[in-house]
């Protein structure tokens, strides 16, 4: 009798682990094999240019090595997906920053001047990125279709210097003539 006890208890938990499982499993949310990531483009007056994977929450500087002065450009997806805002701030040797101006630029569109710095800002066309699991680990899509969104503290700093000044971003930044990246698939697809 108890043999038939013990292993009618041993099913039950069994079913019941089961049960919990598969729940759980159906819980999980499905990773896709690729995202697409917008790319934005800096170009200065001097016909360089500089661009970053659009990751929510960083922010591309270019600085003067010499007096510590330049421009940050924080890129922000919109919520209909086509268009993201870019504020720019000039900072000084200071570290203190002044907003300068915020465009609204659709992605793909032809480059628009900025009339209060010496750059042109573009937002080009998704770049296709092949998740290959470190992606999936690093960032996730947000309800914006295509967007990676960055947790704090995710990616280390990457910085180029080929230039000149230093350009900087949370995850990769690729110049005319360098690139760097901080390791993980999405932000490396530019430094190819």
């Amino acid at each position: 009798m108890s043999r038939n006890l013990f292993f009618v208890f041993s099913l039950a938990v069994l079913a019941t682990v089961g049960l919990t499982a598969s729940q759980s499993y159906c819980k999980v949310p499905q990773t896709q094999s690729s995202v697409e990531v917008p790319i934005l483009k800096l170009s200065s007056a001097d016909g360089h240019w500089a661009r970053t994977p659009i990751i929510d929450g960083q922010r591309l500087t270019w600085e003067n090595e010499t007096t510590k002065a330049g421009f940050s450009f924080i890129p922000v997806a919109l919520e209909d997906g086509r268009f993201v805002s870019v504020k720019i701030e000039k900072f000084g040797a200071d570290g203190k920053a002044e907003t300068l101006e915020t465009l609204k630029l659709a992605i793909g569109a032809e480059a628009v001047g900025s009339t209060k710095s010496p750059f042109k800002v573009e937002i080009e066309r998704p770049l296709r990125v092949d998740t290959h699991g470190s992606l999936t680990r690093a960032s996730h899509e947000s309800p914006v279709s295509g967007v990676v969104k960055s947790s704090p503290g995710l990616f280390a700093k990457c910085c180029v210097t080929c230039l000149g000044p230093s350009i900087c971003a949370e995850c990769s930044v690729q110049t005319d003539l360098c690139c760097c990246c901080t390791s993980q698939d999405a932000c490396c697809a530019l430094c190819v």
